[in-house]
């Protein structure tokens, strides 16, 4: 998988000229798929023209149930583009929360295993980020964990446009 990483390429670069790169790369057999990460709905519309051989595969984005991203995510559902999200535990702000604590506590499992099982529900790659062998474990087990719809909303609910990787380079969010 190749990724544009941040849609912030050199000054002399468009982004249209750095996505026909990527088409240019799968092309060579340089890479099997190809996609995007931090990009924008108006960034994927002015990179459009380079994927008419091959698509975008994902667009990697920050999601977890303080920033659901839904916008982006239901463009990128419409444009069969995946979508990928990191930082799905909001670096641990998120397992503290109620709702998913309660939810974890009545599925009798981790407020992580809660998480990668409401991924999972909205239809995401999610790639939650451990160095520690027992969690990584515990995360894998999430994906067999199965959310009541009510559970899925409770924590679509509480979506409140926390982002935080928000570097100074950064696009315009959606």
């Amino acid at each position: 998988m190749l990724l544009i990483h941040w849609p912030a390429p050199p000054k002399e670069t468009s982004l249209l000229d750095a996505a026909k790169q990527l088409v240019l790369a799968k092309e060579h057999g340089l890479s099997r798929e190809i996609g995007v990460s931090n990009f924008t709905i108006a960034q994927l519309e002015e990179i459009k023209p380079a994927f008419t051989t091959y698509k975008i595969l994902t667009n990697q984005v920050e999601v977890h149930p303080y920033l659901t991203n839904q916008t982006l995510r239901d463009y990128c559902h419409l444009h069969s583009i995946k979508v990928t999200g990191y930082m799905p535990f909001a670096v641990g702000k998120v397992l503290k929360d109620p709702v998913i604590e309660g939810i974890a506590g009545a599925q009798q499992c981790t407020p992580a295993q809660v998480i990668i099982a409401w991924t999972q529900a909205n239809k995401l790659i999610t790639i939650p980020s451990s160095t520690k062998a027992e969690n990584i474990r515990a995360n894998l087990a999430g994906l067999n964990i199965q959310l009541e719809q009510n559970d899925v909303e409770k924590i679509n609910q509480l979506h409140c446009n926390h982002r935080i990787a928000t570097p100074d380079f950064s696009p315009h969010w959606d």
